[in-house]
């Protein structure tokens, strides 16, 4: 599967601010220049082979190549982030602009084997692989009224970052079914591996985890039915976070990555039920969800007058 995009946006704003005390408000116009032409490359294999009715196995992999540019421009008549961007203020605006350009190479493999007990029971053992690699780079410069750039050399100001996530894993899957009930419990066992490297630093984590699950399907009936589901998800976070140098949100608005986050974990506990009756055209659907992450990735933003950046962080509070 191909993909491939263009769009482009012109936007003209009027700004009006003001400090705590000040008689006047400052007025200005902003023009605003957004263009990007994003593509992926999509490629999936899947196969199935039965060895004989107890054994069956299947293999399923996907290759994602992906590139993002978004380009931006802002032209504003008062000088953004005065005390991070060192511009040329001898100019009749301050055009300020940024490139960036993100490539992700993503390869996901699994092998399942199933192995059939009986006719109400079966084994699943999983044996997978996810690897993302991504690189990423960005600078901000400024076009000059005679139209030459002026380009901004802080380590700050760029980004040339390499990351790397490889998830090996195995799981263990048994489902059986009794009476009205059917289980299936399960564990999977991850070997997590992720590197950066920036501003000639790597930053590199490895380690184990043990996540369990469970399922449990009740069928009253064909049409009433009721499932319990409890899940364990880490979340790891992808390579525009991590990036430390800044990053234009809007005119007025950076974004800086940490380098140094870790995942987050989700504990989540559904409940759903599910009545369908033909004669009375009834249908009733209930949901009861509940999930708890830890170590989670926040935002946190600072303002200094009309200007805030925002910065990522692993946060300790459950939510």
């Amino acid at each position: 599967l191909i993909k491939s995009s263009s769009d482009i946006e012109n936007t003209e704003l009027s700004s009006s601010s003001s400090r705590a005390g000040a008689s006047n408000a400052d007025n200005e116009d902003i023009s605003v220049f957004k263009t990007q032409k994003p593509s992926s490359i999509n490629q999936e294999l899947k196969a199935y082979y039965t060895l004989n009715e107890d054994h069956i196995f299947s293999f399923e992999a996907q290759h994602l190549s992906q590139d993002e540019d978004p380009f931006y421009q802002a032209i504003k008549t008062i000088q953004p982030f005065k005390s991070i961007i060192p511009m040329d203020t001898n100019q009749s605006n301050f055009n300020v602009n940024q490139f960036r350009n993100t490539h992700t190479e993503k390869i996901e493999g699994k092998l399942d084997y199933y192995y059939i007990l009986t006719p109400k029971s079966n084994l699943n053992l999983t044996l997978g692989i996810t690897d993302v690699n991504q690189k990423f780079n960005s600078h901000i410069f400024q076009i000059l009224d005679n139209k030459s750039q002026n380009k901004f050399t802080q380590d700050i100001l760029g980004n040339d970052v390499n990351f790397n996530f490889t998830d090996a894993y195995f799981s263990f899957r048994y489902r059986f079914i009794s009476g009205i009930f059917t289980f299936d419990p399960g564990f999977t066992i991850h070997s997590y591996k992720t590197n950066n490297t920036q501003l000639g630093v790597k930053t590199s984590d490895s380690y184990f985890d043990i996540i369990p699950n469970f399922d449990v399907f009740m069928k009253f009936k064909d049409s009433e039915s009721l499932r319990l589901n409890y899940r364990v998800v880490s979340q790891f976070t992808d390579v525009n976070n991590l990036a430390k140098g800044y990053v234009f949100n809007n005119y007025n608005s950076f974004f800086q990555g940490n380098p140094i986050l870790e995942a987050a974990k989700l504990n989540n506990f559904s409940l759903n039920y599910r009545s369908i009756n033909i004669f009375t055209f009834t249908n009733i659907f209930a949901r009861l969800n509940y999930s708890k992450r830890t170590n989670s990735i926040q935002n946190k933003t600072v303002i200094a007058g009309t200007n805030r950046v925002s910065m990522t962080e692993n946060s300790n509070i459950p939510r």
